[in-house]
């Protein structure tokens, strides 16, 4: 058994019901410097325990599941799994007309999750989600998707991010970004497979206001019609650093010349990189 060279720290000496109320406010990444400290750490950082209060205590709406894993030994996997901070286009957003002639889901390997939202023709283009529980600090925004042709289109879509739910009638704001100007007539983008948009600057989520739910939104109801633009596959939230550079190299992984998957792990993207200038 290996024995750690560090003097014991004196959080050891409580009770572990008093380490376990402690911890149970972290996020996965608190757990993850809380587990490089020292030896005693990294071997606590391993409870199950520890693992099920944090759930329990970021995932308090989901009762159901709370219940299902009571007597489960995974909670470290089902906590990661559940803070995922990716949402799916079909199984986790509200799309305006979905699985009508207007919107369907489209099966495809080229998708993590397997389907895709495709847009066939629509007039009120909307979709939105929520992120539950997000941990304080900043993000990058991205959206996947492919953008299958122009059909003449030369309007802007919003992009916005927010605290707050989303309504059509709300102001524009500082987290709203629109696409850039002929972004549907550029040929490194149309019918050339998927891409990634980085939104610009930072989404910020206050230490003070801990977990939050975090709403997305991309529309654009105006009355023109948009048919055969594109397909969407997911949005997510990426965390940087408050001081570090943001660096596109690190969020990526490699595909193929047909542009499939190469390689998947639980949080990967697949496609060209495209990112609106900051």
């Amino acid at each position: 058994m290996l024995v750690s060279t560090l003097k014991q720290s004196r959080i050891f000496e409580l009770p572990f019901e008093i380490i376990v109320l402690i911890v149970s406010t972290f996020s996965e990444y608190d757990m993850k410097n809380f587990s490089m400290t020292c030896h005693n750490f990294r071997q606590l950082s391993f409870d199950q325990e520890l693992w099920k209060a944090m759930y329990e205590t970021r995932f308090t709406t989901d009762k159901d599941t709370v219940i299902k894993y009571s007597a489960n030994s995974l909670w470290k996997q089902n906590y990661l799994k559940k803070a995922t901070l990716r949402l799916s286009a079909v199984d986790d957003m509200e799309i305006s007309h979905m699985n009508t002639e207007y919107w369907e889901t489209e099966e495809t390997e080229s998708s993590i999750y397997g389907h895709v939202a495709k847009l066939n023709l629509v007039c009120w283009f909307k979709m939105i989600g929520n992120l539950e529980s997000v941990p304080p600090g900043e993000y990058k925004v991205q959206w996947r998707m492919r953008v299958v042709s122009n059909s003449g289109w030369t309007d802007s879509f919003k992009f916005r991010v927010s605290l707050k739910e989303i309504y059509d009638n709300d102001p524009i704001t500082d987290d709203t970004h629109c696409m850039p100007f002929e972004f549907y007539e550029n040929p490194t983008i149309v019918g050339c497979g998927w891409i990634v948009i980085t939104l610009p600057g930072r989404f910020v989520i206050n230490k003070k206001l801990g977990f939050s739910k975090v709403y997305f939104s991309h529309d654009d109801i105006t009355s023109p019609w948009k048919y055969d633009l594109q397909e969407f596959d997911w949005v997510r939230l990426i965390p940087i650093s408050p001081t570090a550079k943001y660096d596109d190299s690190k969020l990526y992984v490699k595909i193929d010349n047909y542009n499939r998957m190469v390689f998947v792990k639980d949080d990967s993207i697949l496609g060209n990189i495209y990112k609106f200038q900051d």
